[in-house]
């Protein structure tokens, strides 16, 4: 009876590894069937393609997705990407014996019996004893075991330490993060006494468990080690309560050379905090600042004097100031107008301030309370501005370009997302003007002064609601910019039509990434003439659209550097089977990704060609 159960079981499990699908695929199991019928017959570069996406595009049978993966990496002897796999997913499911069992099994097909016990030791650790695989375990221990003893004569192990110049050592122990440190110094008594006594390889500390403490004695236990050598950065995102401690700790020991300073989650006096700075500011290059008990005009007016060095601030989730007495007598001032300015006498005053002189890249995210008259304060003491990033801004778009009318001459990389809980207001101001309730259109020779004279090499303004085909004209159809954009990313700005993308000598032949993501405005002919303008196109981001039609993918066709191709959420109802094989034919040395997630009508058969087609992973 038991011998007829086990060839019943044999014939079903053949009869399953040689199915071949009988028709089109249609759900994720027949897209699975397929998957399995190409693994079957040899084709592991295209099956390793579908399990692929069916795990991380789907999470469709993840386990058995994944143990094909490895099977298909092994089999294309790529088996080093099949143990990184094996050990992602031990992470994932550390009580699952398989693929323990599998990465040792590897190393025993590679003579490598020590890293093939290790494995297994790492699996006696988590694998419940009560396990069916454990006695397999048990016996690979002792094959690993024996192997170890009966190769022990043959293996030549030596301490690389011992071989290598010392300058070619530390450069070794550089490479790694401070965690991966940390766990060499319990190697061996000859490594931890190299670690420690090679000061400069400490000089540079990462802590980001934002939801642990960190403990004051491990921040002087690491900087004792630093000795005659400084501190040139230091990272800190904890939720940490004892902010004045860490503040402490770089004066203790010194740390006069900081380069790099992040500090986000934690809380400390100001008063110490400008104190400290003050201390290590001098050589400071980058400064980051996240949490509420520093407030960020104070941060600005301290600065000039502290950070002559300072090239990259960054600054977010905090309050402006308590004291702006002279930034409010400007806030009736809102600039909501394209076109407008504030006072000469206020812009004057801002002038005379201690400017930022080194700063080239500020970022600011999610400033409570944050008004164009505070942005105005920053950016006219910010002359050699090169990069300007604005995320969860409360400042709407239209006063942020008048005042980079007036502001950062050198500005060249922009970047923009407003803030979610004022986007229903910008839709409801924009309804109330074009029912003429607000100030009636710009005058044009008004704005034929008001043009943004930028080199624009990257442009990214999202979501605003208020960007107008006009405002997008004198921001990019300027001598200085044609020809040198290179981003341009406008998702979701409904009011935008070809007319505001697109003039006879529009500057985009070198354009290399283009986002038009939800951008109802634009037209089929619209966004084809723009392609066709953009030859070095490589990456564009088309969702939500139902414009997209053959013609576009034509267009695509014609560029020769493209990548990433995103169709997603859209209709395309307009575009045929043959022109996406047609871009994939013609594009697949160079394209890496087609993403037709949520799209309609488009057959899962289509969509099962492209991910056969296209690299996925490794493979």
């Amino acid at each position: 009876m038991a011998s007829v159960f086990l060839l019943s079981f044999f014939v079903n499990s053949i009869a399953q590894y040689h199915y071949k699908p009988q028709k089109p695929c249609e759900t994720l199991t027949d897209v699975y069937n397929t998957a399995t019928y190409l693994w079957s017959k040899g084709n592991y570069i295209e099956s390793y393609r579908l399990f692929f996406e069916l795990e991380h595009g789907h999470q469709f049978k993840v386990s058995m997705c994944a143990w094909y993966q490895v099977q298909c990496l092994i089999r294309l002897d790529h088996w080093r990407q099949a143990i990184a796999k094996c050990h992602e997913l031990m992470e994932q499911q550390p009580t699952t014996s398989q693929w323990y069992l599998i990465a040792s099994e590897i190393y025993l097909k590679q003579s490598d019996f020590t890293m093939a016990r290790e494995e297994l030791l790492k699996a006696s650790l988590h694998v419940p004893v009560t396990d069916d695989a454990y006695p397999d375990i048990c016996l690979l221990k002792r094959i690993t075991f024996e192997g170890v003893q009966q190769h022990a004569q043959r293996i030549i192990r030596c301490d690389f330490l011992n071989v290598i110049p010392y300058d070619i050592a530390c450069d070794v122990f550089k490479c790694l993060d401070l965690n991966s440190l940390v766990r060499c110094t319990r190697v061996s008594k000859k490594w931890r006494h190299f670690l420690i006594s090679s000061f400069h390889l400490w000089n540079e500390l990462y802590f980001s468990k934002r939801a642990a403490q960190l403990e004051i004695k491990t921040i002087h236990t690491y900087l004792s080690r630093l000795k005659r050598t400084g501190l040139t950065k230091l990272s800190i995102r904890h939720q940490q309560l004892d902010g004045d401690g860490i503040l402490m700790a770089l004066t203790q020991h010194e740390c006069y050379r900081l380069k790099s300073l992040i500090l986000s989650d934690i809380i400390c006096t100001p008063a110490l905090f400008f104190n400290v700075l003050e201390y290590i500011g001098s050589t400071l290059c980058t400064l980051q600042w996240g949490g509420v008990s520093i407030r960020l005009n104070d941060i600005i007016d301290s600065l000039p004097k502290i950070c002559v060095q300072l090239k990259k601030l960054v600054v977010h989730d905090c309050f402006t100031s308590l004291h702006d007495v002279q930034l409010h007598n400007a806030a009736l001032h809102r600039l909501e107008y394209f076109g407008e300015s504030f006072p000469a006498s206020f812009i004057e005053s801002i002038k005379s301030l201690p400017t930022l002189i080194c700063l080239e890249t500020l970022e600011l995210s999610g400033i409570h309370g944050f008004t164009a008259s505070h942005l105005t304060n920053i950016l006219i003491r910010c002359p050699t501005l090169v990069r300007l990033v604005l995320n969860k801004c409360l400042v709407n778009i239209i006063p942020i370009f008048n005042i980079l009318a007036i502001a950062c001459p050198n500005l060249q990389y922009f970047e923009y997302d407003r803030n979610r809980y004022c986007q229903q207001f910008d839709i409801f101001h924009h309804q109330q003007r074009r029912l003429g309730i607000a100030i009636s259109s710009q005058q044009p020779k008004r704005l034929e002064q008001h043009l943004i004279k930028k080199k624009w090499i990257g442009l990214k303004i999202r979501l605003t609601n208020m960007l107008t085909d006009i405002i997008v004209q004198h921001i990019l159809y300027d001598d200085t910019t044609r020809g040198s954009l290179q981003v341009l990313d406008l998702s979701g700005n409904l009011l935008i039509t070809d007319h505001g993308l697109l003039l006879e000598n529009y500057p985009m032949k070198n354009l290399k990434s283009l986002c038009l993501k939800e951008c109802f405005g634009l037209s089929s002919k619209g966004v084809e003439q723009a392609i066709q303008q953009s030859p070095l196109l490589e990456t564009i981001d088309l969702s939500c659209l139902s414009i997209v039609n053959d013609n576009i993918l034509y267009a695509l066709v014609q560029c020769k550097r493209l990548s990433i191709v995103d169709l997603s959420y859209c209709s395309l109802s307009l575009v045929s089977e043959d022109a996406i094989i047609y871009l994939i034919e013609n594009r697949k040395d160079t394209l890496k990704r087609l993403i037709l997630d949520y799209t309609t009508f488009v057959s899962t058969e289509l969509i099962v060609l492209t991910i056969k087609k296209l690299k996925r992973g490794i493979v």
